[in-house]
C-alpha cells in the first residue's frame, strides 16, 4: 500500500522516533478536534467518526490525547453542549 516494506516502513519511523499507532493516534485526534469545533455532531458520532468502537474507548483515549473528557474539552472550546 505504501510501496514500502513493513520492515522497511518500521525502521523509517523508528529513525523518526515515531510509529504507525502514535501517528494514528495523532490524526485521530486531529479530526475529534475538528468533529467537534466545526461539526454538530454527538460525540458516538464523533467516536465513530474517528474509528472507535464506542464512546467510553473513544473518551478514554481522548482523556490521554488532551488531558480533559471530550465533553469538557468541547465546552472549553465554545463549541456548545456535548
Amino acid at each position: 500500500m505504501f510501496a514500502i516494506s513493513p520492515r522497511a516502513l518500521r525502521l523509517r519511523l523508528q529513525s523518526e522516533a515515531t510509529s504507525l499507532q502514535q501517528l494514528l493516534d495523532r490524526v485521530r485526534f486531529a479530526l475529534a478536534r475538528q468533529l467537534m469545533r466545526n461539526a454538530r455532531m454527538g460525540l458516538s458520532e464523533i467516536a465513530a467518526a474517528v474509528r472507535y468502537a464506542d464512546l467510553p474507548c473513544f473518551s478514554r483515549a481522548f482523556r490521554k490525547w488532551s488531558g480533559m473528557s471530550p465533553s469538557d474539552w468541547r465546552l472549553g472550546q465554545g463549541g456548545g453542549p456535548a
